[in-house]
């Protein structure tokens, strides 16, 4: 007798395994968006940039630091210092000339005593030299002219009581000039168009905050 044998459906077997493929691409879609989320919480984010701001509007302000500036020594000048009457010498040469040399000096307590006064050997002082009249032995000059010493801005121009034209200076230097280590010097001669008379030429020294002067020995234009 033949015997039939039937074949097996192997429906069940597929089902298996379509559901097995189904659920590890679950798992790994589960994963996926697991791993998306997690880094979006862990992501570092970029710094900010903070920007101070004052009032409505939010402008910007800027932050400035600022250095404190450190203190220089300033060293002690001629040019501070007090000065007392002026040393002036009166040189008479042969050819008719005359020699002034203005030496600046050192103020002490009291008035001026040029043998106590010491010269004056550094820079920064001006010095200046005016003709005036002579008046009961002294040169003709008062407030009015003192009030001009103290700038030696003013030494360029004409003082109220100078006569000028009235000095005729040889080798060409003006009335005005700076005093060199404390001194400078003129040679001149009176002016030919000078009247008759007694005169003085008054030597100035000034350094911007301090003056002092004396004149010469009187001169008479004959």
């Amino acid at each position: 007798m033949q015997q039939l044998v039937k074949s097996q459906k192997t429906g069940g077997n597929t089902q298996i395994q379509t559901i097995m493929i189904t659920a590890i691409t679950l798992f790994a879609l589960s994963g996926a968006i697991l791993g998306f989320a997690v880094g979006a919480f862990t992501h570092p984010h970029s710094a900010q940039p903070v920007t101070n701001t004052s009032g409505n509007n939010k402008k910007p302000t800027q932050v400035v630091v600022s250095k404190t500036p450190t203190a220089t020594p300033t060293a002690a000048t001629a040019q501070a210092l007090p000065l007392g009457c002026p040393g002036i010498g009166t040189g008479y040469n042969l050819d008719g000339s005359i020699t002034i040399t203005l030496i600046a000096k050192h103020k002490v307590a009291g008035q001026c005593d040029l043998n106590a006064e010491k010269n004056i050997t550094s820079d920064g002082i001006t010095c200046r030299i005016i003709l005036t009249k002579a008046k009961d032995g002294l040169p003709v000059i008062d407030d009015t002219d003192r009030a001009l010493f103290k700038d030696t801005a003013n030494y360029s121009g004409t003082f109220p009581h100078e006569i000028t034209p009235g000095l005729v200076i040889s080798n060409g230097a003006p009335l005005t000039q700076p005093c060199v280590q404390g001194q400078a010097a003129w040679t001149l001669t009176l002016s030919p168009t000078l009247e008759k008379g007694n005169y003085y030429i008054v030597g100035l020294t000034g350094n911007g905050t301090y003056f002092n002067y004396s004149w010469s020995t009187q001169l008479q234009k004959k």
